[in-house]
């Protein structure tokens, strides 16, 4: 379930801040369908964004940042850095560079890939000389993705429609004023823990606070709100699968969130701390929407950041690389090394 719910809400995170409708922003939103409202008319060129998890001796960070030339290319570049069982790069380092070109071709770069893992480990070495590539990007096309969605029992069209959809402004309101009522709705039975304030919306969720935020949740039907982002979603597309699949997976929801609710405001969190600050809003042109989460229990202790930012700026560069290898044979490279 929680992996639906989250590409539920990414999705909606990305309808609402890639949206370039060059429309006029409300100066000082005073509610959060306001603060939306500002975020889908943002005109938005270049995003970037840090995740970031730690937990114990270990940790996980992953940077992109992607830049549009127009509304068919554009280019992202992925950098991670890690401490994960006995693999330790302290610094962001690149992972590779991705371009979409004409909406229907896939450009990876592979070399870049292999010399990230060489660098991680000098063992990778010895094995990235047998992937002797034909050309420093991987090509792969519509053909290829369609062709690769059949080989999954998946239909091929919905990977075309996927990479040349349009920017539905139906849909973008329609989500707007879901997500923005639900939201208003929480700010007004949250007392402390959710406020807005210059154009941003703020939520701050700790031990001393955790009770308020999620009695304000349990009073909420979470279940119906899902179920209409999911219903807008499916409508915009056509279908009714995301709908009839989070039917399932939200039932028994909200009895589930009074329980906890109830269970908190009995025993509270215990032994265990939580403290969680997450805003949402415009910093003059650009979409920003930050993330610190840190939560502690039996003597274990869970860091999680996210900070991403959505500008107007356009993109520097954008060249096609010219050194390629098609996906047909790199797949007969990867059978014959395998």
């Amino acid at each position: 379930m929680k992996k639906k719910l989250l590409s539920i809400m990414l999705m909606v995170v990305m309808v609402l801040s890639v949206a370039a409708c060059g429309k006029k922003a409300s100066a000082n939103a005073q509610t959060a369908t306001a603060i939306l409202e500002n975020i889908s008319k943002a005109e938005v060129n270049t995003v970037s964004m840090e995740f970031e998890m730690a937990m114990e001796d270990e940790a996980l960070g992953i940077r992109v940042t992607s830049s549009a030339k127009d509304e068919s290319n554009a280019y992202a570049t992925v950098e991670m850095k890690m401490n994960i069982e006995g693999y330790e790069m302290k610094e962001y380092v690149e992972l590779t560079n991705i371009y979409v070109v004409d909406k229907n071709t896939i450009y990876i770069d592979m070399n870049q890939i292999l010399e990230f893992l060489t660098e991680l480990d000098s063992q990778f070495a010895m094995f990235t000389a047998y992937f002797n590539f034909t050309g420093d990007y991987l090509v792969i096309t519509m053909d290829d993705l369609k062709a690769l969605y059949a080989d999954m029992g998946m239909d091929p069209a919905e990977i075309e429609a996927a990479f040349n959809a349009e920017t539905d402004e139906e849909l973008n309101k329609q989500l707007v004023n879901i997500l923005g009522t639900f939201l208003d709705d929480y700010v007004s039975k949250a007392g402390e823990v959710a406020s807005i304030k210059d154009g941003k919306l703020t939520v701050k969720v700790n031990n001393d606070n955790i009770v308020v935020a999620m009695d304000a949740l349990a009073q909420m039907d979470v279940e119906d709100f899902l179920l209409k982002l999911a219903e807008a979603i499916d409508k915009q597309a056509g279908t009714v699968e995301t709908t009839a699949s989070m039917k399932a997976e939200v039932e028994g929801m909200n009895d589930s969130i009074k329980e906890a609710a109830a269970s908190l405001k009995e025993n509270g969190l215990g032994e265990g701390k939580m403290d969680m600050t997450f805003d949402m809003g415009m910093d003059g042109k650009n979409v920003v929407m930050n993330m610190d989460f840190v939560v502690e229990s039996d003597g274990e202790k869970v860091t999680i950041t996210l900070d991403y930012k959505a500008t107007p700026d356009k993109a520097k560069k954008f060249e096609v690389p010219t050194s390629t290898m098609s996906f047909e044979d790199f797949m007969e490279l990867m059978n014959s090394t395998m």
